[in-house]
């Protein structure tokens, strides 16, 4: 098992070999390694011309550990982190479960702030938010209710549903963005209504929806977050639909998101942005490295 896993992280680790930029680095920097490898030997056979044994050992030696040390170089590995000078900031993009983080949370919700699980029908036990509702409340709803009652009792119900038109679940309906933030023995919980729960129980959202969350979500961690570090997953990318942008497309835009909201006022000192190992192929930590050190 533990050969396994140690197989499975290693290749993880050398996708970025089948990427066109991080070939180009590899190749890049093994050339660059080879010349220096090769500049010391040949230092040190002028010093000891007796030392030249087998010259095609040495050759394939040299080859072997140019390509070892660029790939160590080059490869992001399972978390790329940039600390942006303006305003102090550190970003981290990293693979991983949200819910183990030492970190406030941001989790997805919609607009009627659904938490039943049975069956998978209104809310899937699958999801960021089910598998939160499952560790933190053990699925006593109740409870969860009842905190979410609470820290939405300043917000506007912007409409009623009517049993006849969604069958289960909840009927009150808020404002798109609108965050409940909770506080679960000091770590902070913000619960975002970042999508719309219809009544076929699909929940649907967009970009300029998620914007408008995103800057609510940031408004909201900076009022209630005390400059601790946050972490957040790629929201939009399951459950709500947003399928006009890639996975990766929408993280880039959470990151631009909250770049842009801190260097109005700073939001928190560290964020994370944390990738479910299942979607992790689905990024190019490479170009998410370059992207991070562009801002």
């Amino acid at each position: 098992m533990k050969g396994e896993i140690s197989l499975s992280l290693t290749t993880s680790r050398m996708r970025f070999l089948l990427t066109r930029r991080g070939l180009s680095l590899f190749i890049a920097e093994a050339l660059v390694f080879f010349g220096i490898i090769s500049g010391c030997l040949q230092i040190a056979f002028a010093l000891w011309p007796s030392s030249i044994t087998n010259g095609i050992w040495l050759l394939a030696v040299s080859v072997a550990m140019s390509a070892f040390i660029a790939a160590v170089k080059v490869s992001p590995g399972d978390r790329v982190t940039h600390t942006i000078p303006h305003p102090n900031v550190t970003i981290s993009v990293c693979r991983g479960d949200l819910l183990t983080e030492d970190a406030h949370l941001i989790i997805g919700f919609t607009d009627t702030f659904d938490t039943d699980p049975t069956d998978g029908i209104v809310i899937s036990p699958s999801s960021v938010q089910g598998q939160f509702q499952s560790r933190f409340y053990a699925n006593a709803l109740s409870h969860l209710d009842s905190d979410l009652v609470c820290a939405l009792q300043d917000q506007e119900i912007v409409s009623l549903e009517r049993r006849e038109s969604k069958a289960r679940g909840k009927l009150d309906r808020y404002q798109i963005g609108t965050v409940a933030t909770l506080n679960l023995s000091g770590k902070r919980v913000f619960c975002v209504a970042y999508g719309r729960m219809g009544n076929d129980f699909m929940v649907r959202s967009d970009v300029d929806t998620l914007w408008i969350s995103l800057s609510r979500t940031w408004e909201a961690v900076r009022h209630h977050g005390d400059l601790q570090p946050v972490a957040i997953p790629v929201i939009g990318s399951e459950m709500a639909r947003v399928t006009a942008l890639s996975r990766e497309s929408l993280l880039k835009m959470i990151i631009l998101s909250f770049v842009a909201h801190s260097r109005q006022q700073l939001v928190t000192r560290s964020l994370s942005v944390v990738i479910h190992p299942k979607d992790f192929t689905d990024f190019d930590m490479l170009e998410i490295r370059s992207f991070l050190h562009s801002l």
